[in-house]
Formats: structure tokens, C-alpha cells, sequence
């Protein structure tokens, strides 16, 4: 099976050096790893705002998604910290 990872541009990013991506796909699996809202450098976008960040980490999310061609109606499972 072909693998597909996604690390779309303009996405946040650790302030630190890691090897992972975003997303990854095998076959029709789509796996997505914890969004959050920092920015491309790894700055907190929205101290103190919950509700913004929650926005901020979705889209970033369907950014993932939207990566190997799928969407949030493809969603089966999703946990939240």
C-alpha cells in the first residue's frame, strides 16, 4: 500500500526539532495527529481564549485532512484533551 504523509504549508509547528508529520494515510486509513494553536514558529496563538484555540485547532485539523483528500464528514473517531 502507498503511504501518504501531510504537513500542509503555513502549519503550526513545534518550537522544537521533531521527525513526525501531520497527517498520514495507508490505503484508506487516514491517521491525524493532536492540532493545536501555535503558530509556524511555534508560538501560542490566543493565550487565555479556549474558545479560539479550539476553533484555530480544527481548522488545522481539516487542513490535515484536506491533505490526503478527505474532509471532516470522513471523521469515524476523534478524541479531545
Amino acid at each position: 500500500m502507498k503511504r501518504h504523509h501531510v504537513w500542509p504549508d503555513g502549519h503550526w509547528d513545534w518550537p522544537i526539532g521533531v521527525c513526525h508529520k501531520h497527517g498520514f494515510q495507508l490505503g484508506d486509513m487516514i491517521w491525524v495527529g493532536g492540532q493545536v494553536d501555535l503558530t509556524s514558529s511555534g508560538e501560542v496563538r490566543n493565550p487565555g481564549d479556549l474558545a479560539k484555540q479550539t476553533a484555530n485547532a480544527m481548522d488545522y485539523f481539516s487542513d490535515v485532512l484536506k491533505g490526503m483528500e478527505a474532509d471532516l464528514a470522513d471523521l469515524v473517531k476523534l478524541l479531545c484533551f
